[in-house]
């Protein structure tokens, strides 16, 4: 009897625990869209929007998984990028 109880809480045990990094994993790995946008130096922004600068070898612009496309724009015009919220 010992050895079945042992034997099942070893089993929960590890099926919370594998449960448990599954989740985590996923839960790590936001989903983002980028997009390239080419030959701006200046940034327009209005609304409520979260701007990360970053620098690197690429102009583009990534949005994470709350971006909603129906109330928000990214256009580029000349040399601006405008972002309207």
């Amino acid at each position: 009897m010992k050895t079945l109880t042992k034997s099942v809480i070893a089993s929960l045990f590890t099926a919370v625990l594998l449960s448990t990094s599954a989740m985590a994993t996923f839960a790590a790995t936001p989903i983002q869209k980028t997009t390239a946008y080419a030959g701006f130096n200046k940034i327009w922004v209005s609304g409520n929007v979260k701007i990360v600068l970053t620098q690197g070898d690429k102009e583009e612009v990534q949005v994470g998984d709350n971006f909603n496309s129906e109330n928000t724009t990214i256009q580029s015009q000349g040399q601006t990028l405008y972002i309207n919220s």
